[in-house]
């Protein structure tokens, strides 16, 4: 997934998005965050909290780290790339169902997401309806 280089970039792309300009076919994460839109059809991510979101750690983040430290390990790549061969071969691309066999590709994964927390990530939430919780 590409990381956007610059604000101009992502203030240019929310433009063209929300100025109907661009194809409203979403092509990435940046492009998700801002085609995104509340109950009342309005974007749902002002341009600050979409910043927010896309400089923070995320998942692309932590693979990109997670390979960088394997590229700088080359043992543990190694098993890793064996692993793969071995069960999924190289005939076709991993599935879902590979999973389960590929137990040092899940450690390498964990121990990634271990050391490069993904946590704020998370999107803003917003209550549907006004609530009271414990009073």
């Amino acid at each position: 997934m590409r990381i956007v280089s610059s604000y101009e970039e992502l203030i240019i792309r929310v433009e063209m998005w929300r100025d109907g300009k661009k194809k409203k076919e979403v092509e990435d994460l940046l492009e998700a965050l801002i085609s995104a839109k509340d109950f009342n059809g309005e974007p749902a991510l002002s341009v600050e909290e979409i910043k927010a979101q896309i400089t923070a750690n995320n998942p692309a983040n932590n693979v990109e780290w997670v390979l960088s430290k394997m590229f700088n390990q080359l043992e543990v790549l190694e098993k890793a790339v064996d692993e793969i061969d071995r069960v999924v071969g190289k005939e076709r691309w991993v599935q879902e169902s590979d999973i389960p066999k590929l137990n040092y590709v899940k450690a390498c994964a964990r121990e990634g997401n271990r050391l490069y927390l993904v946590a704020p990530f998370n999107l803003p939430h917003v209550a549907m309806q006004d609530m009271t919780v414990a009073g």
